[in-house]
């Protein structure tokens, strides 16, 4: 998680938010550990993106 939030520039906040409202479904590791793939990032990155130009 800390390294998807340093590769978008979000808060954790955000990324839970995108993951909530079903941009993405991260795999889950061992424990509570959040698995995101590539395309998990792009879409991360362009639901964001997109969210902060349409307001």
């Amino acid at each position: 998680m800390r390294d998807v939030q340093r590769m978008l520039g979000v808060s954790r906040t955000v990324i839970t938010q995108l993951v909530e409202g079903g941009f993405v479904q991260p795999a889950r590791g061992h424990g509570k550990e959040t698995l995101f793939s590539f395309r998990d990032i792009v879409m991360l990155r362009t639901a964001h993106s997109a969210a902060r130009h349409s307001g």
